[in-house]
Order: C-alpha cells, then structure tokens, then sequence
C-alpha cells in the first residue's frame, strides 16, 4: 500500500501454527503410548514399535508443512524441534512394562531438559516473529507452560507433584520446576520489552514511509504541473508583440514559472 511495509499477519499467523506442530506430534505420541495394552512387549518389540511411530509422525509432519509456503525457510527448525522432542520420549513404552521405575532422578533431569529445550526453541521462534500483537507472546507461553505439564504429566510417576520430590538433586545447570517456571516468566518479560521496541520502531518506520510517500506524490504533481506550463506557454503569442519581444517574454515567463515550481519541491 503506496509503498509502506506493512506486518504480513497471515505469515504470522502460519509462523504460530508451524510452532506449535512439534509438541502437537510429540502429544500424539504421547497418547499413543498410553493406548498401547500389549503388557507382555520385550525391549526390542518396544524399540521396533517407538521407531516405526516416529518415522509416521515425521512423515505426517513432513507432509503437512510441504503446504506451508509462506513460511518454508522455518520448517528446518521446526522439525529439529521435533526430533528432538521425539528422541526424547524412546523408552516410554518399555518403560510403561517394566516392573522397575528406573532412575529417578534421571528422569527428571529429562523431563526438565525437555521443557527447557522447549523454552529455548519457543524463545528463538517468538523473537524472529516479532513485532507481534501484545497478547500473542504470553499465549505462546501460557501454551508452552501446560504442554511441558502435559509431557510430565505422561513421562513421570506422579507427574509435576512427583517430580517435585526430585528435581532439587538435579545435575549441575538443571534447574528445578519452579525455577523454570520463573524462567518462563522472565522470557515473557523480556520478549513482551523488546516486541515494544519493535513495535515503536515499526510505527516510526510506517510513518517516516508516509511522509516519503507524501514528498514523492507532491514532487511529481509540481514537476507534472511544470510540464504542462511550458507546454501551454510554448505557443501562447500576444497580438500586439512582435515575435522577438514575445518570445523575450516567454522566455521570462518560463524561468519564473520554473523557478516557483523548483521553490516548492523537496528534494531531500
């Protein structure tokens, strides 16, 4: 529109959807792993069925974000985000069987590391989307926050209450489930400040555009109105003028006219 770069909301819009397809696919398999009824499955049966389910849903994925045009050069990220998701959950079947609980606190060191690859994969997606609408960023982290409550939910006895009971003995650089809810909180901050930033850049940018456009539209009404000046002084004659003198005066009214018009342009 008359030259001024405006936010393309249905890329914005696809953006979001494409975000939130990895952890989509990773709840479905998710609730596959709960359907499951065989209790007899050994290791290697669980291991067959875990990759056979992966390769569906990586090609599910693959097949529903070739339709996505308007944001292709995302969906590498996207499906890495899935992968990971995905190689994260390998073992939840067998482990659905087996008579040993395993290490817990193991467990729970995957199950944080799962949220806060999230986290970080969420924050990198948001920041190249922005400037977004003000309640677009604390959505995507409101829905960032129950679905790694739903993934503990699924992978850990006891879910989030449980994992509460282990998540202080965590390795080094782990941190427990409140203080990566407060992670998420801060995010939120952060992101919410710098998409205000933009957003005011973005509305100095529109309106600097505006006043270019106006300069560029009036410039090229001055020089057309110019044109058309010459053109009808350019055989006006006077009866009463011989033609040295007229044309003597068309001369200075040529140069007058021009020089009024040259008054009025801006040319910066």
């Amino acid at each position: 529109m008359f030259g001024i770069v405006l936010i393309d909301f249905k890329k914005m819009e696809d953006s979001g959807n494409l975000g939130r397809l990895p952890s989509n696919y990773a709840h479905t398999f998710d609730k596959w792993v709960k359907s499951i009824t065989d209790e007899t499955p050994t290791k290697e049966e669980c291991t067959e069925l875990e990759q056979a389910k992966i390769d569906e849903l990586l090609e599910a994925f693959d097949a529903e974000t070739s339709e996505m045009s308007r944001v292709q050069d995302e969906v590498p990220d996207a499906r890495v985000e899935l992968v990971t998701h995905l190689e994260r959950r390998r073992g939840k079947l067998f482990n659905k069987f087996s008579d040993e609980i395993g290490a817990l606190t193991d467990l729970a060191a995957d199950c944080i590391g799962f949220c806060v690859d999230y986290l970080t994969g969420s924050v990198k997606r948001i920041k190249k989307s922005l400037p977004v609408p003000e309640d677009y960023i604390s959505g995507a982290l409101s829905e960032l926050n129950s679905n790694c409550a739903d993934y503990i939910a699924t992978t850990f006895p006891g879910g989030v209450d449980g994992l509460d009971s282990y998540d202080d003995e965590l390795p080094d650089g782990f941190p427990s489930y409140s203080e990566f809810k407060e992670q998420v909180a801060a995010a939120e901050v952060e992101l919410a400040e710098e998409n205000l930033s933009m957003v005011e850049a973005g509305v100095e940018e529109v309106k600097a555009g505006a006043v270019a456009m106006a300069k560029n539209k009036i410039n090229e009404a001055i020089k057309t109105a110019m044109n058309e000046i010459k053109d009808d002084l350019s055989d006006d004659v006077l009866p009463y003028l011989d033609s040295d003198t007229m044309e003597s005066l068309r001369e200075e009214l040529l140069t007058t006219c021009a020089d009024y018009g040259a008054s009025r342009l801006d040319e910066e």
